[in-house]
């Protein structure tokens, strides 16, 4: 069973426009393994307002994709099955109402993510209640992990 905070943060951050003031301070990561190109897509959901204030210090603008980049790839990280740290490529960032899509790629060759080891810390720096939620598609399932402050690297079954 889904603990309530975890379905309310699914809800808030997959669902529609955000209230001006949200309680919860959460962000979504898709990944999903490609098999025929060998690559990895990433798209992460986050709170317009929480990413703005975290990289520019202000909650009214966004930065340049420079600046998102540099920050998402500081605190999303992914390791192939051999532990070796994987390139996240950035593909850019596009608002859509309160919350911003952020997309990156990654090229995992025929290794998949299977084992794959993920640290999604996005925004636990700024809110001790973050919660980031990972749902990785692979093999023909979707795994989901859950990360908050504090919380390492994670491993994919």
């Amino acid at each position: 069973m889904i603990p309530v905070w975890v379905r309310a943060a699914l809800l808030v951050t997959v669902g529609g426009p955000a209230p001006a003031f949200h309680p919860l301070h959460s962000a979504l990561a898709e990944i999903e393994y490609q098999a025929k190109s060998g690559s990895v897509l990433i798209r992460v959901r986050v709170f317009r307002d929480d990413l703005a204030a975290a990289t520019s210090g202000s909650s009214d603008s966004l930065p340049s994709d420079s600046v998102l980049s540099h920050y998402v790839r500081e605190r999303l990280t992914l390791s192939d099955s051999n532990g070796r740290q994987v390139s996240l490529w950035w593909q850019g960032a596009h608002q859509e109402g309160d919350m911003v899509q952020l997309e990156l790629r990654a090229d995992l060759g025929g290794g998949g993510l299977r084992h794959a080891r993920i640290r999604a810390g996005l925004l636990c720096e700024r809110f001790p209640d973050q919660v980031n939620i990972v749902r990785a598609s692979y093999d023909g399932r979707t795994v989901t992990l859950l990360f908050t402050a504090g919380d390492s690297v994670k491993a994919l079954p």
